[in-house]
């Protein structure tokens, strides 16, 4: 058989519909074993299965290998309640208040409803006492300067990391119970994925990569297009990327199929024993633009720390936010 016999016209019509066909029986196979997983898992066999999602995980782990180098960063986002909201500001009000009443002894910061009469006595009396007011501008300064360093302005360091062991809720990627470090490679996904209201204070964490780590990506390199190989496996892969980013409106049970997937990723080994990857990656489901990153050991051999947090509030159901402590925005910590 010559080399013309070997060649594919992929201008002819049939071959495009053939091709077509098999692409969308691929997406239908993997689509079915995804479903069915989930359904063995939710009503029938929580523990072990015989899916073939399994091998397609394996044979897909070269191709999904992603290394987060050293010195990344990363966000992690928590919500503040409303009744612990005043906590956070209230170190900074209280300097405020003491400041002023040197200047003015008077000052009542209690006075409840008819607190906004004595800032206006406050306005009038500086306005009368411009060199005082001079005075209280440089006292001020040192509290501005303090209060715009890289600091725990949001939760503290504890706070910020991962939830204890035996605390979590189920989600996307961990099972009840079991501590994983939820991240996002930006900060407007990360407060989009803590859904959060307008107006509502919210902590940012800045969390730092300290080892190279290996995930196991589900966000599609441009590479797996641009090469034209395995366009099969790409299929797969695509279907179960999909799923780890779609959103969940049936409920805890129903992230059973990407947690048991994301189990055995966590359990993947090496020929020397050693763990294959570190964690995982995905497309948020609120921010189709955006990534997040879950890292699996929590514990203190862990390879990240957590820098610092801010202070936000939220802007609009976009995720924009105004960043308020700290006071000035500081250079991403060395």
């Amino acid at each position: 058989m010559n080399d013309q016999q070997n060649t594919f016209d992929f201008n002819n019509e049939e071959f495009a519909y053939a091709i077509l066909f098999l692409q969308f029986w691929k997406q239908e196979e993997t689509g079915k074993l995804l479903y069915e997983l989930d359904k063995e898992l939710r009503l029938s066999n929580r523990f072990f299965t015989d899916s073939k999602l399994i091998e397609t995980i394996q044979s897909l782990s070269d191709i999904s290998t992603l290394t987060i180098k050293r010195g990344t960063k990363l966000f992690r986002c928590r919500l503040i309640d409303k009744e612990r909201e005043s906590n956070f500001l209230k170190p900074l009000m209280d300097e405020c208040v003491l400041l002023i009443k040197k200047f003015v002894p008077t000052f009542d910061e209690n006075a409840g409803m008819e607190g906004m009469t004595e800032w206006l006595k406050l306005s009038a009396y500086f306005s009368q006492h411009p060199n005082e007011f001079c005075e209280l501008e440089k006292a001020y300064q040192p509290i501005v300067e303090h209060y715009s360093k890289p600091s725990f302005w949001g939760y503290d360091k504890d706070g910020s990391d991962a939830p204890p062991p035996g605390r979590p809720a189920p989600g996307r990627i961990n099972p009840d119970g079991i501590s994983y470090l939820y991240t996002a490679e930006d900060i407007r996904t990360a407060i989009l994925e803590v859904r959060p209201v307008p107006t509502q204070y919210i902590s940012v964490a800045q969390i730092e990569v300290v080892e190279d780590i290996n995930i196991y990506s589900f966000v599609k390199p441009i590479e797996m297009d641009s090469e034209g190989k395995n366009w099969l496996s790409c299929i797969d892969y695509d279907e179960i990327s999909k799923c780890f980013a779609a959103p969940n409106y049936g409920g805890k049970s129903y992230y059973l199929a990407t947690q048991y997937i994301s189990e055995y990723i966590k359990h993947m080994k090496k020929p020397d024993g050693q763990a294959m990857f570190d964690g995982l990656s995905f497309r948020s489901s609120l921010n189709p633009d955006g990534t997040n990153y879950v890292l699996f050991d929590v514990s203190p051999s862990r390879k990240y720390r957590i820098c610092n947090s801010a202070l936000h509030q939220v802007n609009d159901l976009l995720g924009n936010s105004t960043c308020i402590l700290p006071m000035s925005i500081p250079q991403s910590e060395e």
